[in-house]
């Protein structure tokens, strides 16, 4: 049988770029090498491509969260490609594990629907949709879906509005949480406990992008979901994070290792179907494919269900929610991958 070819683009422009890293030599760990040939396309924080590189060479000093290399070595006779645009043109189909702007937001999918390439992960429209957090929530709203309560702006209307709109977030009760609204792993958010904090909190996070969305802060329990098709979907059971520290922040998530992952969720299963179908729903809602993780609140008090974010490339680092309650549905880390790029090619 004649292997695909597999290319891997990984890296990028965004604050989430090591976390890429991780994926992809996740993913090149786990590839079928039997139905699959793999190469890879590396983008650096610059912006330039640097055509089969390891990602695991880029990642020397976090062994404790990346694994050790296994079997790939690159090397000039992978696909005999010199260059990136020549690379891609080669490729069967592209696994674009790219996080954040500049490769989640329908950026490189546009590169890829305009070469003609097949590509793992939700369209243009889909991926641009749900990169904006406050855009995201726009739409779940006008679909029927209850989301956290929200305000979002500019950097521009922060300049010349801020009055008025510190005012609007006044009405929130603290704490609420702070973020930049096109960005992901918990990159530039603070959690404001008072006023005193709010207005360099949005400067933090307006050092990031140029738009905000400010939330109101929810007291209860951070349940994810993981979506794995295209027209039949298989949504798994949720699953709960425990952060284990003030919240789930970057470094709770990739640096300390102190966050408890619990899969499945303890939850009873009136509050497990709901979530469910909510996810179900907002992945229709934002016609995504391929795959997407479904963030929720379930809060303490009135165990209401809330949509908090969507992710239509979460990551696939070892320590990855997504990846984790899809193998708890039974799958194997290798076999998920191999879904993930028929469901790429699959009419």
């Amino acid at each position: 049988m004649q292997r695909s070819k597999v290319l891997i683009i990984f890296g990028g422009i965004s604050a989430e770029h090591e976390v890429s890293i991780s994926s992809a030599a996740s993913i090149l760990d786990a590839i079928d090498r039997e139905r699959f040939w793999p190469a890879t396309l590396a983008i650096t924080k610059e912006g330039s491509y640097v055509v089969n590189v390891n990602p695991r060479a880029l990642i020397p000093n976090r062994q404790a969260v990346y694994p050790a290399a296994t079997t790939w070595t690159a090397s000039d006779d992978v696909w005999s490609c010199s260059n990136a645009l020549e690379l891609i043109k080669t490729s069967d189909v592209v696994f674009p594990i790219l996080h954040g702007p500049g490769g989640e937001d329908g950026t490189i999918q546009g590169l890829l629907e305009s070469l003609g390439k097949k590509y793992v992960g939700s369209s243009v429209l889909a991926s641009a949709v749900c990169m904006d957090k406050a855009v995201t929530k726009d739409l779940l709203i006008m679909a029927g879906v209850e989301v956290i309560p929200y305000q979002h702006f500019t950097a521009h209307q922060w300049s010349t509005e801020r009055e008025a709109l510190l005012a609007k977030i006044e009405a929130y009760r603290y704490p609420v949480f702070v973020k930049p609204a096109a960005l992901g792993s918990s990159v530039g958010i603070s959690k404001v406990h008072n006023g005193s904090e709010l207005s360099a909190a949005i400067d933090i996070a307006l050092s990031y992008g140029n738009k905000v969305i400010v939330e109101q802060g929810i007291s209860g329990r951070e349940i994810e979901c993981s979506v794995l098709g295209n027209n039949q979907l298989i949504i798994s059971n949720p699953g709960e994070i425990i952060p284990n520290a003030d919240y789930y922040d970057y470094d709770t998530k990739y640096l300390n290792d102190c966050a408890e992952l619990v899969i499945p969720a303890v939850l009873n299963d009136q509050i497990i179907q709901q979530i469910r179908q909510l996810s179900a729903r907002a992945y229709r809602a934002l016609q995504c494919k391929g795959l997407a993780r479904i963030d929720f609140f379930v809060e303490n008090d009135t165990e209401r269900v809330l949509i908090n974010e969507i992710n239509t490339m979460p990551g696939f680092t070892p320590i990855s929610m997504f990846p984790k309650l899809m193998i708890n549905e039974g799958m194997t880390y290798s076999y998920l991958i191999t879904r993930l790029l028929e469901l790429a090619v699959e009419e």
